[in-house]
């Protein structure tokens, strides 16, 4: 039964497909988990080595450039300054605690600190406390005192920095190193989840896409016109079931594409020709007019009054309105003439080889024949009658191109309705 069971999965497209797919997707997966988090782990590791190295360095650097202040402030500090403790020295000495303060806070501090940093911070809370005290006390303070001992935090901070700087060139080593080996090690999986995804890439094209491209052929044969093609049909999965649609489908092609041509030139509705093929239609009309210099009506028909129809009767009746009227003037032209309907309740025909008076009686016979035509729209109900508008152009004296032929046969069918319409 388990083996029934795998040989019916593997009949199947979903289940060839399901088993490539995450065949190929395993080893990747399994990739992006191992490298992400060995990445991580030595890119943080690395950070965090750069980050202290950088705020170590910024506030070691600024606390010389501050103590460099101190000298000359002492110099020129006044009597009042000392009484008050305000000042640029004292400024100076306020800008100096809080940099030792920051200092001896960093972590670099914590582990280091007892390589010169306390001595600093110890002598320069003497020195601190002598310049406060000003020059007044018992042992004023003489700058070749506080040369000296700013000369001793120098040397102590110098110390602290050089020691800092020794280890943590060992940290910074030892990260790069772990960055090192994750590239290797992303570099390894990579290789082989690779090797892995196209072996199971190629597996699944030989379980899925031959058996396609043998479909796809046959597809081919019947898209070129072959419809006595039929696929050869093995499978019992789904691409036994697929090919089976196609033999289907080539029995289908034929009769369907009389029904397609059919519903592309002509209006659903009436049946007549639709607006897209009368542009077609009217186009060689003209080039056949110019060729020969013969003369073409263009007649544009509008039912009087037809939104009446609808709001009286309902559109099913108003339907039936018009294709009683498309009736009615296919069976009253010629064959050679082209009956269109051209909008909701408009009709446009061409009229080959006629000139201004022949579309006139043509025109009038025409909204005769639909006024004379009794129509019964519902079981039942009253006989009623309806009447057209008509307006005409004619080749060339109306215009010599389809857009002016168009207008003036638009502005005649205007013309007509403002008459009161039921006119030619």
């Amino acid at each position: 039964m388990p083996g029934r069971l795998n040989l019916r999965l593997f009949r199947s497209l979903r289940g060839r497909f399901l088993f490539g797919a995450l065949t190929a997707l395993a080893p990747l997966i399994v990739l992006a988990i191992i490298s992400y988090g060995s990445f991580m782990r030595s890119l943080d590791s690395l950070d965090s080595v750069v980050e202290q190295l950088f705020v170590n360095f910024n506030a070691v650097s600024e606390l010389h450039h501050q103590l460099q202040r101190i000298p000359p402030a002492w110099q020129t500090a006044s009597d009042a300054e000392f009484d008050v403790h305000e000042g640029p020295l004292f400024g100076a000495i306020r800008d100096i605690d809080m940099l030792f303060d920051d200092v001896m806070m960093s972590s670099l501090a914590m582990s280091y600190r007892q390589y010169g940093l306390e001595d600093a911070v110890q002598e320069w809370q003497a020195l601190r406390e002598r310049m406060f005290a000003g020059r007044q006390a018992d042992t004023p303070s003489t700058e070749s005192d506080i040369a000296q001992s700013l000369k001793r935090i120098e040397d102590a901070i110098g110390r602290f920095q050089s020691t800092v700087h020794s280890e943590t060139r060992s940290s910074l080593y030892n990260s790069l190193q772990e960055r090192k080996d994750s590239i290797l090690l992303i570099a390894a999986t990579s290789f082989f989840g690779l090797l892995l995804s196209l072996t199971a890439i190629v597996l699944m094209y030989l379980a899925i896409f031959d058996p396609m491209r043998k479909i796809r052929k046959s597809a081919e044969q019947i898209l070129a016109g072959d419809l006595t093609h039929r696929v050869e049909n093995r499978d019992t999965g789904e691409l036994g079931r697929i090919a089976e649609a196609f033999n289907c489908m080539a029995g289908m092609i034929k009769s369907n594409q009389t029904s397609i041509n059919l519903h592309t030139i002509h209006d659903a509705l009436t049946g007549l020709i639709n607006r897209r093929e009368f542009k077609v239609r009217l186009s060689t009309e003209l080039e056949r007019a110019r060729r020969y210099s013969k003369p073409f009506a263009l007649m544009m028909v509008d039912i009087d009054n037809f939104t009446l129809v609808n709001e009286s009767w309902g559109h099913v009746s108003g339907d039936e309105a018009l294709r009683i009227v498309a009736v009615t003037l296919s069976r009253e032209v010629r064959p050679v003439d082209t009956v269109v309907r051209y909008g909701n309740d408009d009709f446009v025909i061409i009229l080959p080889e006629i000139g201004v008076d022949d579309a006139l009686n043509t025109g009038e016979r025409l909204r005769q024949c639909i006024e004379d035509h009794e129509i019964t729209l519902l079981r039942g109900s009253k006989p009623m009658h309806l009447t057209v508008s008509i307006g005409i152009s004619i080749y060339p004296d109306d215009g010599e191109s389809i857009e002016d032929l168009l207008e003036n046969v638009t502005a005649s069918l205007e013309n007509a309705k403002n008459l009161g319409g039921n006119q030619v």
